[in-house]
């Protein structure tokens, strides 16, 4: 049986890598609005974007990120930003 501290460490080297997938994710429906033709589809998208976007920053002040992951985070969470506020 894992110790307490073990299930800590794992939740949350899990949990940074579920950020770094909704970062993904938010980038993916990024990209679909930018390509859809249908405005509703646009809105819809950004909107699921913005929503993994206010996710990830809810959540990141819990977790503990190696160096690399917080770069990457950072990187990604700014081009996010700077594509929802166009």
């Amino acid at each position: 049986m894992r110790s307490t501290s073990e299930l800590r460490e794992r939740t949350n080297e899990v949990t940074a890598e579920l950020l770094l997938a909704d970062a993904e994710i938010a980038m993916t429906f990024l990209d679909l609005a930018d390509t859809t033709r249908v405005p509703e589809n646009r809105i819809r998208r950004r909107r699921e974007a913005a929503k993994a976007y206010q996710t990830i920053l809810k959540l990141l002040p819990r977790v503990d990120t190696t160096e690399e992951q917080k770069l990457t985070l950072k990187g990604r969470l700014d081009q996010i930003h700077r594509r929802l506020s166009k």
